[in-house]
This record gives C-alpha cells, sequence and structure tokens, in this order.
C-alpha cells in the first residue's frame, strides 16, 4: 500500500508518493506534468498498478469534474500520520482548489476542520498572504522535529 499525493492545476496533474511525510515526486519519461485527461492512465503505468493492490490518495484538484479511477482500489487507511498529510496539504494547496482523501478521514486543515470528500475547502478559508507563511514555519517545525 502506498499513499500519493496528486496535484491539479489548469489542466495539468502532478503526482508524487508520501513516504514518511515526505513527497517523492514521480515524473513521466523525465516530465512531472501530465494533462490532466491522461493522467490516470500513464499514473497507474507509471507505477505498475496490478488489480489487487490498495491505495490511498490525496487531491487537490481546482476542478471539481476531476475524479479518483473507478478501477483503483482505494486502501482503508493511511500509511502515514494525519497530522503529516495535513501538513502536506497546507503546503501544496493551491488557489481556488478542493481536497478530496480517498480514504475519507477527518483533517485539521489551516485551522478549518474539514472532512474530506464530503466538504471542499477553498483559498477562501485561509488567507493566501498568510498561507505560505504559515507554511514555511510548518516545514520548518517539521524539519526541527525530524531532527
Amino acid at each position: 500500500m502506498n499513499d500519493y499525493l496528486i496535484t491539479v492545476r489548469n489542466g495539468l496533474a502532478k503526482v508524487a508518493r508520501i513516504v514518511d511525510g515526505e513527497l517523492e515526486p514521480i515524473s513521466f519519461r523525465g516530465i512531472q506534468l501530465v494533462e490532466q485527461a491522461q493522467f490516470w492512465g500513464q499514473f497507474l503505468q507509471k507505477i505498475e498498478y496490478q488489480n489487487n493492490e490498495q491505495l490511498a490518495l490525496v487531491l487537490i484538484c481546482d476542478d471539481p469534474n476531476f475524479e479518483v479511477d473507478p478501477t483503483i482500489q482505494i486502501a482503508p487507511q493511511f500509511a502515514n500520520d494525519a497530522s503529516q498529510l495535513a501538513w502536506l496539504i497546507d503546503e501544496q494547496m493551491i488557489a481556488e482548489a478542493q481536497v478530496q482523501l480517498c480514504p475519507e478521514i477527518e483533517l485539521m486543515l489551516a485551522e478549518v476542520a474539514v472532512t474530506a470528500k464530503s466538504h471542499s475547502m477553498t483559498t477562501d478559508d485561509v488567507e493566501c498572504e498568510n498561507h505560505s507563511i504559515q507554511s514555511y514555519f510548518r516545514k520548518q517545525t517539521r524539519a526541527y522535529s525530524n531532527g
């Protein structure tokens, strides 16, 4: 089971594997951004997805029509800690984006409680000026606590 963070912005998608609370970007033939329409096919091919394999996904997307491929089996839980996922989401959040977690879990994002998949969060919930500062200090705190 693996955790992945997928970000879709302006019709382009990128993905990173989440390992121990850190992002490991995945590139497709040397390119990290893929057209949204071709993303799922290329993603499943890249990770060599097997039918019985289970994935945990974090989707940050500015397109409300972008959904998880129905052929993907969702894991019962994330391999990473909920607080690590919340920090990563806060760091990767983009304007006018919705957050979807598969499997569904509750997270505290930018001081706003969000139940993933049943609610969406936009940057209207978070002041954009404070968001980058907040992300910076969360990164610093995480770096300090990891030693």
